[in-house]
């Protein structure tokens, strides 16, 4: 994308070349796997989850949604509730934490269906 917005510019004789092909670089190679160290366990996550709900509620409920639904900040602060299926107990309790369906895929357009 970069690339071609670069070409454009050539073609608008804004840049005499493209000099994007100057550069070298290589992507870097990517992880086989997460190292456990750099990931909360679920407990740490329920400490965390604990003491941001004493200081702000809503912080809680916004990196619940990251943690427990795996979504991505931009798509927890466009939630709503109508993209929501709660289920009818209160969660979490000890011992227990929200869950994704079973069968569930984010690029659905239905609503993300939480169990406890």
């Amino acid at each position: 994308m970069f690339h071609d917005a670069l070409g454009y510019a050539v073609e608008l004789g804004l840049l005499p070349a493209n000099p994007i092909g100057l550069v070298r670089w290589r992507a870097p190679r990517a992880a086989a796997a997460v190292s456990p160290a750099t990931v909360a366990s679920p407990a740490q996550v329920r400490a965390i989850l604990t003491q941001v709900s004493r200081i702000k509620p809503e912080l809680a409920a916004f990196f619940g949604c990251l943690y427990y639904a795996a979504l991505r900040p931009e798509e927890a602060v466009t939630l709503r509730p109508d993209n929501l299926i709660l289920p009818a107990r209160c969660w979490p309790t000890a011992g227990s934490s929200p869950r994704i369906a079973h069968g569930h895929s984010r690029r659905s357009d239905e609503p993300l269906l939480l169990t406890a």
